[in-house]
């Protein structure tokens, strides 16, 4: 490309433009990087579901094709606290929305007809016996299965529907 004044002026023009496009793309990127505790770069993703817990929702789809299977999901999100005194209902629900279920199955309403727990060697037993308590006190039911026997769609069928 022979360079003269009007090759020049074009690819000015051309990097302008170019830089319209950019800047507020580079300005947002360099604005989290100043304001985040991390670096963007640092991010990355992850399937949401573990294997075994592909496995499982799978299955419950199968048992359940018209209940509405909800995956990951925080206490927080379905679990609130009312012993009528604010401070104490504010620090359990703080612990609510840290904590999450590994499956709610509810019916079309949302109304929910199990928390189901898929428990690996990381689960503590003690703190497994205090989240099934919780449960039990909103009146949720709870099912425990390990991750080294999930079960068949004939054992789910016959834990939730018993």
């Amino acid at each position: 490309m022979e360079l003269n004044a009007m090759n020049i002026y074009n690819l000015a023009t051309s990097i302008t433009a170019w830089a319209f496009i950019l800047e507020p793309i580079v300005a947002k990127v360099i604005k989290i990087r100043r304001h985040a505790n991390f670096d963007v770069t640092e991010i990355n993703w992850t399937q949401p579901l573990t294997k075994p817990e592909q496995i499982l929702y799978r299955r419950l789809i199968n048992v359940f094709p018209d209940h509405i299977i909800l995956s990951q999901v925080s206490l927080g999100r379905f679990l609130y606290a009312n012993s009528g005194n604010p401070k104490k209902d504010i620090t359990m629900e703080e612990t609510f929305r840290q904590k999450m279920v590994d499956f709610l199955v509810c019916d079309n309403e949302f109304n929910i007809i199990s928390a189901i727990e898929l428990d690996d060697g990381s689960h503590d037993k003690k703190k497994d016996k205090k989240r099934d308590l919780i449960f039990f006190i909103a009146g949720i039911r709870i099912v425990r299965w390990n991750i080294e026997a999930i079960p068949n769609e004939y054992k789910i069928r016959d834990d939730l529907l018993s």
